[in-house]
């Protein structure tokens, strides 16, 4: 019944999935979470997700004593993934400013029509008045092939690399280095007198160190992005920017922590929030989006062990100003069973992760629907024909929820 013909004007940046990373960070605005957005169908599992964890962000949810994790599964094609996406940009309070409207309209184009969904929008709008929300999002399958990262690792890099939440972006930088041992050096450098000129005595540093013969030209306004980048020269340059600071040498391998374990993370990223809380006059909230944990912990049970400690100490240490979002494709207790003959206690694991939500896969056909037809005009005049037989030859009671859900997403395009 398909015809090839249905989706020949398909953009060319379609894509086949949605991944939590797939940004255009130098657009004014992000096109890539924008039509996640545009795209992302909210079901009856997602909307219950929704409010749950948009009334916790309030702090009213009525077992706020549990935690602040969430662990969300499903597996491939349940729309997991994106709806991480749609919740990073839902959560981004600078990205959403004099957009939200336009932003809930493209997710929710008839909520008046659905009262649940207007309370929430309510409830949405009233956490970007109450707080400044920062969200730090992590697509973990990048890492998966990477046996020697771990969860604090991958997200303190993460971390660092967030304008917003390190405060850093200016002409030339945004964000800290994704080098855990050079960020910790530039935080301590932000607080002297020297880090508005960090550039031009990076340079005076390179010219004073590099050979008169051959000589190479370094490129003047990228140089702290190639410290930022490149060790071999940053563990060149930055000790001596140290030492013009204190006068000695002794001290700088001291800027760095000396293990860098969940506890360290999660304090760091505390200290971060509460610069930018103090900065702003005004509540700043910090949600960790981790896509994609089952695949990254394989068979690794000290990753297992990490994510547990990990949610530990975000709810010990966050205090409810920082919130963490899992996805997986399985239950907890069934994300390794092998684990089981090492002794694992999924009980314990569960407890760090008290709110768990399935996406069951009966709601793939719905997105995928969703996600084809609406981005293509071929795919829904086609679509719109077959329905139309649908309705007329179909009378088993069965077929009317779909048709009635294929009927609204075309309905939403065709009203916008």
């Amino acid at each position: 019944m398909v015809d090839e013909t249905w989706f020949e004007d398909l953009p060319d940046d379609f894509e086949e999935s949605v991944r939590i990373d797939r940004e255009d960070q130098s657009a004014e605005y992000k096109h890539h979470r924008k039509e996640a957005i545009d795209s992302y169908h909210i079901t009856a599992d997602s909307q219950r997700f929704l409010e749950d964890f948009i009334q916790r962000l309030l702090g009213e949810a009525e077992d706020m004593r549990t935690g602040s994790n969430y662990w969300l599964y499903g597996y491939y094609g349940s729309g997991k993934s994106h709806l991480l996406t749609v919740l990073d940009g839902l959560l981004d309070t600078q990205w959403l400013q004099n957009t939200s409207e336009e932003i809930w309209n493209d997710l929710v184009p008839d909520a008046s029509r659905n009262k649940q969904l207007s309370e929430l929008q309510n409830q949405w709008e009233t956490v970007h008045s109450d707080y400044d929300v920062i969200p730090v999002s992590v697509n973990l399958l990048k890492y998966q092939g990477q046996k020697q990262r771990s969860f604090s690792e991958i997200v303190l890099r993460h971390a660092h690399q967030h304008p917003i939440l390190t405060g850093v972006d200016n002409g030339f930088t945004a964000g800290l280095s994704s080098q855990i041992d050079v960020a910790y050096f530039e935080d301590w450098y932000q607080t002297t007198d020297a880090w508005p000129e960090r550039q031009d005595r990076a340079a005076a540093v390179i010219e004073e160190i590099t050979p008169e013969s051959p000589k190479y030209e370094w490129e003047s306004d990228d140089i702290w992005t190639d410290i930022q980048q490149y060790s071999a020269l940053s563990d060149v340059v930055l000790p001596k920017l140290f030492e013009d600071i204190t006068g000695t040498p002794d001290g700088y391998t001291d800027l760095q922590p000396s293990d860098i374990d969940p506890e360290e993370v999660v304090s760091r990223l505390e200290s971060l929030r509460q610069k930018r809380e103090a900065e702003r006059e005004k509540p700043v909230k910090l949600v960790l989006l981790l896509d994609e944990v089952s695949l990254f912990t394989g068979t690794n049970f000290e990753r297992l062990t990490e994510l547990q400690t990990l949610a530990e100490n975000v709810d010990d240490i966050g205090d409810g100003d920082i919130q963490l979002v899992a996805t997986a494709q399985a239950k907890i207790e069934d994300v390794q069973p092998k684990f089981a003959a090492l002794g694992a206690d999924f009980s314990i694991v569960k407890d760090r992760f008290p709110h768990r939500y399935q996406l069951p896969s009966k709601h793939v056909g719905e997105i995928a629907k969703r996600r084809l037809f609406k981005k293509s005009e071929a795919g829904e005049d086609a679509g719109r024909r077959v329905l139309f037989l649908f309705l007329i030859n179909i009378s088993q009671p069965t077929r009317q929820a779909e048709i009635s859900y294929a009927v609204f997403c075309f309905e939403k395009k065709k009203n916008k």
